[in-house]
């Protein structure tokens, strides 16, 4: 694999890697998806308000993920993919 301007390490909160407007490079199974951060974020446009309903969403449905590609959208039609890395 060769580094490039574009690579960079994704963070990891709660126990997640978080991608945003990014993808990883690994090699990964996509588990599925969920929608909406929940009644909480919708009153809250805060990044982390959002992000961090996203991650609590993707750990009680997928709970083997080890990240999530987060899908943030402008008029709160927001979603992740949970995904596990090989």
């Amino acid at each position: 694999y060769e580094i490039r301007k574009s690579t960079a390490e994704a963070e990891q909160i709660e126990g997640l890697y978080v991608f945003v407007d990014s993808k990883p490079v690994s090699e990964y199974t996509y588990l599925g998806t969920v929608k909406g951060a929940g009644v909480g974020a919708s009153f809250n446009p805060q990044y982390n308000t959002i992000r961090n309903a996203m991650l609590k969403k993707v750990r009680k449905e997928y709970s083997s993920a080890d990240g999530v590609i987060l899908h943030l959208n402008a008029g709160g039609k927001d979603s992740a993919d949970a995904i596990k890395f090989k």
